[in-house]
Order: structure tokens, then sequence, then C-alpha cells
């Protein structure tokens, strides 16, 4: 279990077939809070999206001998469109469940970026975009993928979107 909060750190947790919790490590992925969360479908990474449009992505089997200053299994460190902005913060993390091995995440407002989960080299970023205005534009509230792993949905204040 990895759980964040209003705080740069990240606390990570084994769960016993029993229901308790071991405490495995505290780190710190960004400078900023965190807000969201996910494990790939294999359990064997996670990722951490922060308010300073960070998000961190970790090897758990590695992350184990993390600390603040070693960041034991980090894979990967992605930046929304507008870090350390408002509305470059990134709301929402999430991995696919296949065909194809991807990550999602939100920023604030307006955008949504896919990223190959193998490599965390190649990216696509889809624009919600209602209007010119920025300022005007509904907030992301939430983001996932379908069950078989083909289309992201993506809501907002006013719509929702969905792309295959």
């Amino acid at each position: 279990m990895v759980c964040v909060g209003d705080s740069s750190e990240i606390f990570l947790f084994d769960i016993t077939t029993t229901g308790s919790f071991h405490h495995q490590a505290t780190f710190t992925g960004s400078d900023d809070y965190s807000f969201s969360t996910a494990f790939s479908p294999t359990s064997s990474m996670f990722a951490v999206a922060s308010q300073d449009g960070v998000i961190s992505v970790w090897d758990r089997r590695f992350a184990r001998n993390a600390t603040p200053l070693n960041v034991a299994g980090k894979l990967a460190t992605l930046k929304t469109s507008r870090p350390g902005s408002l509305n470059g913060a990134s709301r929402c993390v999430a991995f696919s469940e296949g065909p194809i091995d991807l990550i999602m995440f939100t920023e604030q407002k307006e955008y949504v970026h896919l990223v190959d989960a193998r490599t965390f080299e190649k990216r696509q970023i889809l624009r919600l975009g209602e209007t010119e205005d920025t300022a005007r534009e509904p907030d992301i509230g939430g983001a996932c993928f379908s069950p078989d792993g083909k289309s992201v949905v993506v809501v907002n204040e006013r719509t929702i979107y969905q792309w295959a």
C-alpha cells in the first residue's frame, strides 16, 4: 500500500495475509504535497502524482530500501506541461490493464498525458480544452482506463470525455 497526503512524504507499507501493515519505507518524490497513487496491474510498479506537477514512478521491489535521500527503485520522474503552476498540478495517476502498458496522469486543467510505461519515453497529450481562456477551463475531476484498457475516460466539471 502507498499512502500520500498533505506532505511531500510517501509511505510504503506491506500488507500481510492476516491484514496487518508493516512499514517498508518513507521517501520523497517531489517537493510538494501528493494527491494520487496507483499500482501497475502486476503491482511491480507504483506511481505518485504531486501538486508541483511531478509524477514519480518506482519499482516497489527496490523501493523498500529507499530513504528521503536514497531513491532506490525510482524508475522515472515525469512532469506535466506546466510544472510548478496551479494549472499544472497533477491530480490523478493510473496504469492501464492492457493491451498496451500505459501510465496516465492528468493536470489540474485541460491536459491528460499518456506515457509508455515500459520505457517512459513516448508520450501523447490529450487536450480537453473547451475554451481558449485557461482560467475559465473546468478542473479535471478524475480519469481511468476502461477495463479492457482500450479507452480512456476523463471527467471535468462539465463533460465526460472518452478516447479509444
